[in-house]
């Protein structure tokens, strides 16, 4: 099949036309490319001077800031044939240890770490809280159980397995949350530990409940805990378990 003269020119022709569009848009692209590369130029030179600008304003403001004065009145000066009120100064004097045993209370709670331990200082076994305040918990429930208590101690390690146990029919189960706790001395201090690591309270009881170990009991659940005896010298086992509802329904002392 022969092609005419005419065709082959047209079909050039095309070709010319199309390469020089591409080199048209190439030359069009290549120019918005240094349009932009100098306006970001710009953009970074104008916060430069804006940064420039603002720190001697700032300064100026500092300087500028008006001095606040105080405003109480001054306390009145006694009179010079007026005598001191001894009465007043030895009731402050009685108010003022009061104050300092409360920031010591604070202080110690403020020891109550998110590791699940807590350091008592300055407390003798007598005078701490929950002895006389921890009486009024629950020893016994209708529906929880804690039996068969053991305690294994190796490498360091302190283990303690319990069975958590239904009271009730298995169509009624127990569900809540149980937290072992293990009191004791470190390094002349109480110290309380909870298994699982949680934060406790002052008196050594979970702050957030749902920290316990979660169960769901038709009949009973074998619990384990583990802490470490370095340092330390436990004397009590305390397992407190809370209902769904944060309801505090058992807590099982066990003597070391």
């Amino acid at each position: 099949m022969c092609f005419k003269a005419w065709w082959i020119y047209f079909f050039a022709g095309l070709m010319i036309v199309f390469l020089g569009g591409l080199i048209g848009c190439g030359i069009l692209l290549y120019q918005q490319y240094e349009k932009s590369a100098q306006l970001a130029k710009e953009n970074h030179n104008l916060l430069v001077r804006l940064e420039k600008l603002e720190k001697p304003a700032k300064t100026a403001n500092i300087r500028n800031a008006p001095i606040k004065q105080n405003k109480n009145p001054k306390a009145p000066t006694p009179a010079p044939n007026s005598k001191p009120d001894h009465s007043k100064t030895q009731k402050d004097g009685a108010k003022a240890p009061a104050k300092t045993s409360q920031s010591k209370s604070v202080a110690a709670a403020a020891q109550s770490g998110q590791d699940g331990s807590a350091s008592i200082g300055g407390l003798t076994p007598e005078d701490e809280p929950h002895d006389g305040i921890l009486q009024a918990e629950p020893k016994k429930s209708s529906q929880i159980e804690i039996r068969k208590l053991t305690k294994k101690s190796s490498k360091g390690r302190l283990r303690i397995k319990c069975e958590v146990a239904n009271l009730h029919k298995a169509d009624d189960p127990a569900v809540g949350y149980a937290t072992v706790i293990m009191r004791g001395k470190r390094a002349g201090k109480t110290w309380i530990e909870s298994y699982p690591r949680m934060k406790l309270s002052l008196l050594g009881r979970p702050v957030n409940f749902r920290r316990g170990i979660p169960f769901s009991i038709k009949r009973y659940r074998t619990i384990e805990a583990k802490f470490q005896v370095k340092g330390k010298k436990f004397d009590r086992i305390e397992i407190v378990v809370y209902s769904k509802d944060g309801n505090l329904i058992l807590a099982h002392f066990h003597s070391m």
